[in-house]
């Protein structure tokens, strides 16, 4: 007589044969899934005349992944980012670097001037790289400089500068007052858009006599303000006080 198998044993097998085919869909998917990263360049934001921000979104497919940013002023780009280790994750994730310096020192991005970048994403099966993308840094804020007092009487003086507009329309006005808090300012005026030096002045008058004023030139763009020194002058004494 042959021998039988049970129908409760029959169940028992299909099933175990069910599962053994689900966990080998499963671990054939996981090993699909594991492998070289992805990485996608997304554009600069918050760009000025000496710094940038560069984005990008990486996904490690699974495996312990690095990522970093190339720029420069060409596709040889020739910098690059600090790079930073962002996990085995299956998913698509943004990151981003700020590059440059504020204020300006070495190995900050230079004004006026297109830069070259590209996410990349590395990890033990691969290196993948996003498209090259541009961005251009903004003009300097405007170059300024005090200048002397001139024309000083018992009550008025004339307050002069130099402003540098950089090419990017700058409005200047000079700040003054008893101390350096200054409190007052006059001649709000356009110095033009131009790139060379620009003479700006500005006569103050009410003035208490015989009596020290300080004061400054402050000047405006779109990219931002910059102050000259600070700098005094003392009004005359009046005939009356003189001849007591």
């Amino acid at each position: 007589m042959k021998p039988t198998m049970s129908k409760t044993w029959m169940m028992v097998f299909a099933q175990l044969v069910l599962v053994f085919l689900l966990l080998t869909c499963f671990m054939a998917g996981t090993g699909m899934a594991a492998g070289k990263p992805s990485a996608v360049t997304k554009a600069a934001t918050f760009v000025s005349y000496c710094t940038a921000r560069l984005n990008g979104t990486a996904n490690p497919n699974g495996i312990l992944t690095m990522i970093y940013w190339e720029y420069g002023t060409t596709t040889a780009y020739g910098k690059k980012t600090s790079v930073w280790s962002v996990g085995s994750g299956t998913s698509d994730v943004t990151f981003y670097a700020d590059v440059g310096n504020v204020p300006p020192k070495v190995g900050s991005l230079t004004p006026n001037t297109t830069y070259h970048f590209r996410f990349v994403a590395e990890n033990s099966a691969g290196k993948a790289y996003g498209a090259d993308m541009t961005f251009t840094t903004q003009a300097p804020p405007p170059s300024v400089k005090t200048g002397p007092a001139t024309k000083i009487t018992t009550n008025s003086a004339r307050l002069t500068g130099v402003v540098n507009p950089h090419g990017v329309k700058t409005m200047c006005q000079f700040q003054y007052g008893t101390t350096t808090d200054y409190k007052t300012g006059i001649g709000t005026s356009p110095a033009g858009n131009g790139t060379s030096n620009v003479t700006v002045a500005a006569d103050v008058t009410k003035l208490h006599v015989n009596t020290i004023y300080h004061y400054q030139l402050k000047c405006e763009s779109s990219s931002g303000f910059s102050l000259g020194s600070d700098m005094a002058f003392k009004t005359k004494s009046s005939n009356l006080l003189q001849k007591k």
